[in-house]
């Protein structure tokens, strides 16, 4: 999925930079948004080893998925990577929760 929207981008801006602008642009593609997936699959990572440790505690099911649209929920709405998010940013959650 990254490299053909880094490529429709660079089809998109071919007409408008130079060969080396054309690199550089590339360049900065591929760095942004490889951080954007290794952010998202570290996301989904942890709480998929969260949703199983419940598993493992004995949660049901219909909690475990409860936990989970609860998670994503609040960090969608946080806006922050995960390891990133303090105890006030989910304070602010709840509160305005």
């Amino acid at each position: 999925m990254t490299e053909t929207l880094i490529k429709k981008i660079k089809n998109e801006m071919k007409e408008h930079l130079t060969a080396e602008q054309m690199r550089q642009l590339h360049m900065v593609l591929v760095n942004c948004l490889v951080d954007a997936v290794e952010k998202k699959n570290k996301t989904t990572d942890l709480i998929k080893l969260f949703l199983a440790a419940k598993r493992v505690e004995g949660c049901s099911d219909k909690t475990v998925k409860y936990y989970e649209s609860t998670l994503k929920t609040a960090i969608d709405s946080i806006k922050k990577d995960v390891v990133e998010i303090t105890t006030d940013d989910l304070r602010i959650y709840l509160d305005d929760y």
